[in-house]
């Protein structure tokens, strides 16, 4: 400041997600040009968030608190309640009273020999007319000046009648000041009939002016590099170098200034924007951040990740890894708006969110939840058997906050954890992510989990899923070969979710690793039609079909075994024999029955088996393709997956250990191929896999269209 002169800066809260984030703007702006905090006031009204407190805490700037506004019926006289406390201050110094909209960019540029400094406003508000009765009522003498911008003929307002944004007040003229401009104030909001309702809320304002006026004073005009409105660039404004931006609700999503398109003053603002970037590149304040977010921007969420397909692929991630969950306790940390989960029905769900804003939106979207802002840690929040964690940790502003997050996550699990946060350096970077150590490392080293997958990625993202505890059941596949399984089956995801329902339905997920491959790829196949009739022909005791009814589908399956699993042996059941999927499943028909005598009145849009085929006779093998088209819709699905002699194309040609007929009798992939196109089917994929992991086999997948009938 020129002359030595010491300002003391001040503004006052009333504490809401934007103004947060404006009063955040404009602490930082004066610790970018060394003001100390010491010469930093922040006057609260009411009880502020916990977010813009504790950052203001953190930094050591004097915190005055109000109980209550300067007059409840008009809470734009803010700057009213600051005056009293800077009675004392010692001849010299100076306030400067400022909207928390405000950014100081540069030092005043004054002599600071005038007891007060203000501009005068940029627009006739209120207009002309409406001041001159109020003072002709008043009984105060009207002198005119030209607005700050003075676009047209008749653009004028009184003397004195100067923008809010600041006044710069000197020490030994507050007292004198506070006393008439609480006066005049009063008087204009007892007469605010005068002004109407659009002008109303200018009362302290206009009581500035009429104080000044009766004090026979006149305020050192300010220019308008000293209280520059960023909001009114249409309004024919010059370029000039900013010392202070009125900024108003110009900010963008990433709690930065919006430009100009005027050169000197975009270069001030972008100078400003480098130092909110680096300051939240350093230290994210995640509450305030995602509370002014959700308030100014809640069409775009939390980021390029919250909306459009990405969001769409999160859901579909999440309904595959939460199946078993859905009756128990849930914990999101990290929820947002929740608009990734509010399509879920998890009958104990709890949100966390650091920003209460975000907790607004969530709890209109499913008032039946419960949410909070309490950290995980917290001994309120209990244990979940499932946690979510999306895009939360790639926000922690520091080593330590991160790594006690996911501590926290892993110590609350009673079940399965599923984060989405960053596996390796990322590609795409912000001023507010962060990496610090590969997520599925610390899953790993933690030793909690039995069984860990990584289940999709987006972005830089990596989705780990881990799940505490193993299955006895003695058919079960196991721990070390299910994680096997994660890394090479193609949908990890759809693995997880099948092995859920089988486990939770079933009692166990078949030991029989090539099932792994084949149970994900058919439901991949699936997946994405619209639901209509399916049939699975062998279908033993499997999850498929209840998945596939879960997905809405007419589920029908036939299977001839003479083994019927009854409910009450299922500690021995595996994956072969005849299961009624009807006690198991709601909705679906099972029969026992011989699939060629099988009878239907209506046709199927897919019909599907596993494995199934190969180990029947030939002449068996070509009466059951028949009687399949014969069940299909034109243009329905044939979806199998077949055995193969390892190394070669020879269909397998053994059932239960015995063999049914010699190699060549049974044939290969050839005498298959003929034998679909006689039925009447076009083959629309293949696909050969080698090398299975404990297979005595290899595996042949084949999808047919039906497009003719049968010529057999």
């Amino acid at each position: 400041m020129s002359k030595n002169n010491k300002v003391h800066f001040s503004c006052l809260l009333d504490s809401n997600p934007i103004m947060d984030a404006q009063c955040y703007v404009w602490v930082n702006s004066l610790l970018a040009q060394n003001i100390s905090p010491a010469f930093i006031h922040v006057h609260i009204v009411g009880s502020p968030s916990n977010a813009i407190k504790d950052f203001l805490v953190e930094l050591n700037v004097i915190l005055h608190y109000h109980n209550a506004p300067f007059d409840p019926t008009n809470l734009y006289c803010n700057k009213l309640l600051q005056l009293d406390y800077f009675f004392d201050l010692p001849q010299g110094e100076y306030v400067a009273l400022m909207d928390c909209d405000t950014a100081l960019v540069a030092p005043f540029d004054l002599n600071f020999d005038q007891p007060v400094y203000s501009k005068i406003v940029d627009l006739p508000n209120p207009p002309f007319e409406l001041i001159r009765k109020a003072y002709e009522k008043a009984g105060l003498p009207v002198s005119t000046v030209k607005t700050s911008l003075n676009n047209k003929d008749g653009d004028k307002t009184v003397a004195n009648n100067c923008n809010g944004g600041l006044y710069l007040i000197a020490a030994e003229f507050i007292h004198d000041l506070s006393i008439h401009w609480k006066k005049w104030s009063k008087w204009c909001i007892e007469n605010k009939d005068l002004f109407g309702v659009e002008y109303e809320k200018h009362a302290d304002q206009l009581g500035f002016a009429m104080a000044m006026t009766q004090m026979g004073k006149t305020v050192s005009y300010l220019d308008l590099a000293h209280n520059f409105p960023t909001h009114l660039s249409n309004y024919g404004l010059p370029d000039a170098r900013p010392v202070v931006l009125h900024f108003h609700d110009r900010l963008d999503e990433h709690m930065r200034l919006k430009g100009m398109n005027l050169p000197l003053a975009d270069q001030a603002i972008q100078e400003l924007n480098d130092i909110l970037n680096e300051q939240l590149n350093r230290s994210l304040n995640n509450a305030i951040f995602w509370s002014f977010r959700y308030a100014k921007y809640p069409g775009l969420g939390s980021g390029v990740g919250s909306r459009g397909a990405t969001l769409e692929y999160k859901q579909r991630l999440i309904r595959y890894s939460s199946y078993p969950f859905q009756n128990k306790p849930v914990l999101d940390v990290g929820c947002g708006d929740l608009e990734l989960m509010k399509g879920f029905n998890f009958e104990q769900y709890t949100g966390l969110d650091v920003s209460e804003q975000s907790l607004v939106l969530s709890r209109s979207k499913r008032p039946e939840w419960s949410f909070s802002t309490k950290a995980l840690t917290d001994p309120d929040i209990k244990q979940a058997d499932l946690i979510l964690c999306f895009d939360v940790l790639i926000h922690q502003k520091s080593s330590d906050d991160f790594y006690s997050l996911v501590k926290g996550i892993i110590a609350k699990s009673d079940g399965r954890i599923v984060v989405g946060a960053y596996h390796d350096q990322p590609e795409f970077t912000s001023h507010i992510t962060y990496y610090y150590e590969s997520i599925l490392n610390l899953i790993i080293g933690s030793d909690e989990f039995d069984e860990i997958a990584i289940i999709g990625h987006y972005r830089d993202i990596t989705v780990v899923a881990a799940t505490k505890g193993q299955t006895d059941h003695k058919r079960d596949i196991g721990s070390q070969d299910l994680n096997r399984a994660f890394r090479e089956v193609n949908r990890p995801d759809l693995l997880l979710y099948l092995s859920d329902i089988s486990r939770s339905k079933l009692g166990f997920y078949t030991s029989h690793y090539p099932r792994v491959f084949e149970y994900t790829w058919i439901y991949e196949q699936i997946e994405n039609l619209q639901p209509g009739s399916i049939l699975d022909l062998g279908a033993g005791v499997c999850p498929l079909p209840i998945a596939f009814n879960e997905l809405g589908f007419e589920v029908t399956t036939v299977d001839l075994h003479s083994k019927v699993r009854l409910a009450e042996e299922k500690a021995e059941w595996n994956e072969w024999g005849f299961l009624d999927y009807e006690q198991i499943s709601k909705g679906i028909r099972s029969f026992n029955v011989d699939f060629t005598n099988f009878k239907s009145n209506k046709k199927f849009d897919v019909i599907y088996s596993v494995s199934v085929i190969e180990h029947m006779p030939k002449r068996m093998r070509r009466k059951i393709l028949k009687k399949v088209r014969s069940l299909l819709q034109k243009g329905g699905k044939a979806i199998f997956t077949i055995d193969l002699v390892p190394g070669t194309d020879d269909l397998w040609n053994f059932s239960e250990g015995k063999e049914v007929e010699d190699r060549k009798t049974h044939g290969d992939l050839n005498m298959f191929r003929k034998e679909l196109r006689r039925v009447g089917v076009r083959i629309e994929y293949e696909n050969i896999q080698r090398e299975v992991f404990n297979s005595r086999t290899d595996l042949y997948y084949v999808i047919a269209t039906a497009v003719k009938k049968s010529v057999f």
